[in-house]
C-alpha cells in the first residue's frame, strides 16, 4: 500500500495529538530533497521535533565497515536520547545493508524504539541506468521492505 506524502503528514498529524507506544517505521520512496520541502512545511504538533539523520554523512571519516558500524550505532543512539516525541527521517539507508547485512533495522529499532516516535527511511529510487558489470549491489531496497513487513509496518510512501 502507498500513500501521499500528504496524507501521511495527516496522518502523522492525528497521530501524535496524544502519546502512543507503538513504533511505525515508514519507507519514504523517493529523494531527501523531495521529502525535506514538505516535512519543512508539515504544522506538527509543538513538543514533537523532526530530527534528521543522513548516515553517507556520518560514516563519511570511518577506516573500515567496523567504525562505520560503530558511528552509525552512536549517532541513532543519541537520536533516541531525545525525551521528546519525535519523527526521525533516516537517508543513507543504503548503507544499512552494508553495514548489518543479516539484521539491516536492528540498529534503529535498538536505538529508536520508544513510545511516541516513528521513523521514515528515504529510499531513493533506483539508477535510471544499469550500473557498471563490476559493481555489485544487492537488492537492499527489497530487503527493507521485507523486514518492515516482518514488523507489521510495511507502509510506503510515495513522493
Amino acid at each position: 500500500m502507498s500513500i501521499s506524502v500528504g496524507a501521511w503528514l495527516n496522518q502523522m498529524t492525528a497521530l501524535y495529538q496524544r502519546p502512543f507506544d507503538r513504533f511505525p517505521v515508514y519507507l519514504f520512496e523517493g529523494t531527501l530533497a523531495e521529502l525535506e520541502p514538505k516535512l519543512s512545511a508539515w504544522r506538527r504538533p509543538d513538543d514533537v521535533q523532526a530530527l534528521r539523520a543522513d548516515l553517507s554523512e556520518i560514516v563519511m571519516n570511518a577506516a573500515h565497515a567496523e567504525d562505520a558500524a560503530v558511528l552509525v550505532h552512536e549517532h541513532l543512539s543519541k537520536l533516541g536520547a531525545s525525551s521528546a516525541p519525535f519523527v526521525a527521517v533516516i537517508s543513507g539507508v543504503h548503507l544499512l545493508a552494508w553495514l548489518f547485512p543479516d539484521q539491516m533495522l536492528v540498529p534503529v529499532y535498538q536505538a529508536l524504539r520508544g513510545g511516541s516516535r516513528a521513523v521514515v527511511l528515504v529510499v531513493p529510487p533506483p539508477p535510471p541506468a544499469p550500473l557498471a558489470a563490476r559493481a555489485v549491489l544487492s537488492d537492499w531496497r527489497g530487503a527493507l521492505r521485507a523486514a518492515l513487513a516482518t514488523e507489521g509496518t510495511d507502509r510506503i510512501i510515495s513522493p
